[in-house]
């Protein structure tokens, strides 16, 4: 059963604006992947023996940010797309749990997908690692989805949606504190 939306909820963000931000962050990711594009031709059947026998790294302490920020570019990906799902609806275990696996598994699909396209672009160094914080990544963002995606939207709401200038210092300084406390 789906909930009516509240009276807010045809104000910013709609789970349009999600749909379109996970689609911003996929490129983000994909673009960000083949960096600095130089690409060099092998054949399908090179690429697939390689990555039939794609390394485990050792994590050493100059790789330990790399391993992180896969973890950090399938967040957003992840978050945005559970929020499609859970935005403005009633909490429900089951549809949860089938979008929640859902996202999850085109997130391991994305990153398999990425991490074979890299073979073309040889400064890039394709690993299981990297699978594995990707894959770490998306289900941090659909677990963080699941119990802030409808706060951060009602917040996100109240803060665009009055135009008081009160109001709008107020949430300028939320903003502030937030981003302060991320960094």
């Amino acid at each position: 059963m789906i909930a009516e939306p509240s009276p807010d909820a045809r104000a910013f963000p709609q789970r349009r604006h999600f749909v379109a931000a996970a689609l911003f962050f996929v490129a983000v990711a994909i673009y960000g992947s083949f960096v600095p594009w130089n690409y060099t031709p092998i054949s399908v059947r090179d690429a697939t023996l390689r990555f039939k026998d794609l390394p485990l790294l050792q994590i050493g302490i100059e790789s330990r940010a790399d391993w992180v920020a896969n973890i950090l570019l399938f967040i957003p990906i992840a978050f945005c797309a559970m929020a499609v799902a859970v935005v403005d609806r009633r909490p429900n275990l089951l549809r949860n749990l089938l979008a929640g696996v859902t996202i999850w598994l085109a997130c391991v699909a994305l990153s398999f997908a990425i991490e074979f396209a890299q073979f073309w672009f040889p400064p890039r160094t394709t690993s299981q690692n990297d699978i594995q914080a990707e894959c770490l990544g998306a289900a941090i963002g659909i677990v963080l989805a699941r119990y802030l995606a409808n706060p951060i939207a009602l917040w996100l709401r109240r803060a665009t949606g009055n135009r008081q200038p009160h109001s709008r210092l107020v949430w300028l300084l939320q903003l502030y504190v937030a981003v302060s406390c991320l960094c």
